[in-house]
């Protein structure tokens, strides 16, 4: 697999982070997100890999946008998965894809993607899928799932 030639979709809930949601006393609503996806992702980066950030969860979408920023890896927030990841990939022609989800909603892209990753802890569905393109990974989703990736991508393209 050439890395120039790869795109990496990821879901974000379940996936770049734990799936909990933390308020402070005020009422705003927190995600944490672990450091070691930042390392990967800057890593992904320099290996020529494109990353873009596909979620469902439109209220939070000002949190996963301020995040993704920093990572300079773009967003796109839609209820429809499916649609959404149609319009991503008319921009990136000729790449094979990764998706990485966890709940059902991220199922409904597996047809449209090359390889299809989860979480250890995703959702029954998921983990039950009999496709073959679904690899299940060792970590858990908020536990640097995009490190464990990228060390899946560099021992393929050495």
């Amino acid at each position: 697999m050439q890395s120039n030639k790869l795109l990496i979709i990821v879901d974000c809930d379940g996936v770049l982070t734990d799936y909990k949601c933390y308020y402070s006393p005020e009422g705003k609503l927190f995600k944490v997100f672990d450091s070691r996806d930042s390392y990967a992702i800057k890593n992904l980066h320099k290996l020529g890999v494109f990353l873009h950030i596909l979620s469902s969860d439109v209220g939070s979408a000002k949190i996963i946008e301020a995040r993704a920023a920093e990572w300079e890896v773009p967003v796109s927030v839609a209820k429809d998965k499916a649609v959404a990841l149609r319009k991503i990939l008319k921009k990136y022609p000729n790449k094979k894809v990764i998706y990485i989800g966890n709940g059902p909603e991220d199922l409904a892209c597996i047809d449209l993607v090359d390889y299809f990753y989860a979480p250890i802890d995703s959702c029954s569905e998921v983990l039950n899928t009999d496709d073959e393109k679904v690899l299940i990974l060792k970590r858990r989703g908020g536990e640097g799932i995009l490190e464990e990736v990228q060390e899946q991508i560099q021992l393929e393209i050495r």
